[in-house]
């Protein structure tokens, strides 16, 4: 008898404290579930063969790819580099040079943006033009991150792999929190928005 009181006692106290701080609570779940979204979004667009082999078929890759080379060896001119690129593929004299692959483009970190801004609070409005930008941003990391790489494979070739699929991934995962925390700050909040405006 003891035991269930104590169970409703402790509901009681978690209902109350939950409707004292309602909004820090749904601002809290709101994020959680925006973060779920981003990450499941990220997943199919980057791990699920079907629906890779269709975006690989349209031009995105193609044209994300091309604005990375042109990003990264203007990047590498800034640094004194001259660079040489055919396609996917981007080298500096004396380096084995880099090939922009559909994993290495930035879909995956584009996608999991998108899902995160498209399901927090915010107009829609706000929401398009702040994911154009956001995306251009992220194009920049991401040959600001495939400089790196290339200046890495220039003066320390043995630290090239670790730069790669660790430190550079940093680059990118803090432009998109930071990104998010911009969006929250500025046009995600409730108080901005009336009923009619908000998703």
């Amino acid at each position: 008898m003891i035991f269930f009181k104590n169970i409703k006692f402790q509901i009681s106290k978690l209902t109350t404290l939950y409707f004292k701080n309602r909004n820090l609570f749904n601002d809290i779940f709101r994020f959680i579930i925006a973060f779920i979204i981003g990450f499941i979004l990220s997943v199919l667009l980057s791990e699920i063969k079907p629906i890779v082999n269709y975006i690989k078929a349209t031009s995105i890759p193609h044209y994300i790819t091309q604005s990375l080379i042109y990003t990264t060896s203007f990047l590498l001119h800034l640094f004194g580099f001259d660079s040489y690129s055919q396609n996917n593929f981007l080298q500096i004299n004396r380096t084995v040079g880099i090939r922009f692959i559909y994993s290495c483009i930035g879909i995956r970190h584009m996608a999991f943006f998108a899902g995160f801004i498209l399901t927090y609070y915010g107009k829609l409005l706000n929401k398009i033009w702040y994911l154009l930008v956001g995306f251009a941003i992220l194009i920049f990391l991401n040959s600001f991150r495939a400089s790196i790489i290339c200046l890495t494979q220039f003066y320390y070739p043995e630290y090239t792999e670790f730069v790669h699929y660790y430190f550079t991934r940093i680059v990118m995962y803090v432009g998109i929190f930071a990104l998010w925390i911009i969006w929250i700050h500025f046009f995600g909040t409730k108080k901005r928005l009336s009923k009619k405006d908000s998703l």
